[in-house]
């Protein structure tokens, strides 16, 4: 279930966790049966970006999970229906392609987004048919949701109220 954060963003976490980013197990209470809004899993080991990530996104009206640890991600993802995985390619102690063809088996229908910084162009190209887009970081709150837009996921484009 989606909670409102200390800037009164839904995001589905609590607000200690929110502030901090720093979350390694699933949120309590989000299963099928959440109101449906456009669902997002953001996975990133930056917490910075994560936390910037879930607010732009929260922002724009989307329930939002993010995730520090690539594990849980998968074991989320093969229980709840996400419309998006934002997916961080270069993580501590991960292969980042293996998750990513992990969450396309048990979450085939989800669109994945890898975010990279990574200038390795053969490993990017190798795993381009298996995401929806790769957003090379840094990336403009803009620029994300155009992409979400384009995607279906978002109806207007724009990070201001």
């Amino acid at each position: 279930m989606s909670q409102r954060n200390a800037r009164g963003l839904s995001v589905a976490l609590s607000p200690s966790d929110a502030a901090t980013s720093e979350v390694s197990s699933p949120p309590r209470g989000l299963t099928r049966a959440t109101a449906r809004r456009a669902r997002v899993m953001i996975v990133d080991d930056n917490a910075w970006l994560l936390r910037t990530v879930a607010e732009v996104l929260a922002r724009a009206g989307l329930t939002v999970v993010p995730l520090s640890d690539a594990r849980v991600a998968l074991e989320l993802a093969s229980r709840v229906s996400f419309d998006v995985v934002l997916f961080d390619l270069e993580m501590p102690d991960v292969d980042g392609a293996r998750v990513l063809r992990e969450l396309c088996r048990v979450a085939p229908s989800t669109k994945r987004f890898l975010m990279t910084s990574s200038h390795d162009e053969v490993r990017i190209a190798e795993l381009a048919p298996l995401v929806k887009r790769v957003l090379r970081k840094p990336f403009t709150p803009d620029a994300l949701l155009g992409a979400l837009h384009e995607e279906g996921v978002v109806r207007e484009v724009g990070t201001r109220a």
